[in-house]
């Protein structure tokens, strides 16, 4: 409204529809998940006439769900503009974002926001040591609508967000992912880590821990890897055996062709879980 710009939305289950749509409005910055982007770059390499389609696009944003270098990276390949990621809640409203002149992860805190890292007992940590993410922001939401129409207040200033993640020695802030731990082999794992080290490598991959029913408190980790081309599960154990110790490789590779997403656009871990129990 302040820029006299139009907002168009786009099905996110139909890519294809949703880059013709781009090219008939005059999109100039385009917002999606990071499932969905891997989805357009795939359509674009089969169908170049989509691809002048997005020729004016001038910034590409993604959000909801933390995004790996290598998808970046490929897009800079292609269109010559990076993915621009960023950080916020439903909670605590937007709170980092990375621009065109500051491509660096989610980019630095929005003024009038404050952010720290801070290890297990609340200390805050040095930069490039990774803890959970604590924001302080006049967005934060105000309370919860009780039954009786009443506001259950929540409290004021600095709030834990369930996040891993660091600051560079910019201020540039890079998103691990969430806090949730499993124990493995007298290891602790945290699953979104290990997704990331296989984004890293070019593997597009969700993990599904379940418990271990021959090793009670232990946990088994089925990788499930998102392949159009289908490629059999031993090819990526083996690519997954390069780049992870051993107390973080798979008990169980599944491959589809692509992921469920829910109705954000997001990897659906629901139906992964269902896939996984079998």
């Amino acid at each position: 409204w302040l820029t006299r710009c139009s907002l168009v939305i786009a099905p996110y289950k139909r890519l294809d529809r949703a880059v013709q749509m781009a090219g008939r409005t005059g999109a100039t910055v385009i917002d999606a998940t990071p499932s969905s982007y891997r989805t357009m770059l795939n359509l674009v390499g089969r169908k170049p006439s989509l691809r002048a389609r997005l020729e004016g696009v001038r910034m590409f944003c993604s959000g909801a769900a933390p995004l790996d270098g290598a998808l970046s990276e490929a897009y800079v390949a292609e269109f010559g503009l990076p993915l621009l990621d960023s950080y916020g809640s439903t909670e605590l409203g937007n709170i980092a974002f990375a621009t065109l002149e500051n491509p660096v992860s989610c980019g630095r805190v929005m003024e009038g926001i404050k952010l720290r890292i801070v290890d297990e007992d609340g200390h805050p940590v040095a930069a490039g040591q990774a803890g959970e993410i604590e924001v302080d922001t006049p967005d934060a939401l105000e309370g919860h609508l009780a039954e009786d129409g009443t506001i259950d207040a929540i409290p004021t200033g600095w709030q834990p967000t369930g996040d891993l993640g660091y600051l560079d020695g910019q201020d540039n802030l890079f998103v691990l992912g969430r806090k949730f731990a499993v124990h493995r082999s007298g290891y602790t794992l945290h699953p979104e880590l290990i997704e990331r080290k296989a984004a890293l490598a070019g593997i597009s991959t969700r993990i599904v821990p379940l418990p271990d029913e021959r090793r009670a408190g232990d946990t088994q980790l089925v990788f499930f890897v998102e392949d159009e081309r289908l490629r059999d599960a031993r090819h990526w154990r083996e690519r997954l055996c390069q780049v992870l110790p051993v107390y973080e490789q798979p008990n169980r590779v599944e491959v589809l062709e692509n992921f469920p997403l829910n109705r954000n656009g997001k990897p659906d871990k629901r139906r992964l879980e269902q896939i996984a129990r079998g």
